[in-house]
């Protein structure tokens, strides 16, 4: 959960960088370093709930 907090927070910060014209890093390293593990970290127990879900239903 605190996992999930702070890259929420670090995505937020890494968008308002960016809006601003303040993001010092490029657009690849924001990808692939802040938005694809917190989609990973969004995404993923509703994943493995879906998938405990079908298991136990067969």
């Amino acid at each position: 959960m605190a996992a999930l907090a702070a890259m929420v927070i670090l995505s937020v910060v890494a968008s308002m960088a960016y809006v601003f014209g303040v993001n010092p890093f490029a657009a690849s390293f924001n990808i692939s370093f802040v938005y694809l593990p917190t989609a990973v970290l969004i995404i993923g127990p509703f994943l493995a709930r879906r998938r405990r879900k079908t298991a136990e239903s067969s």
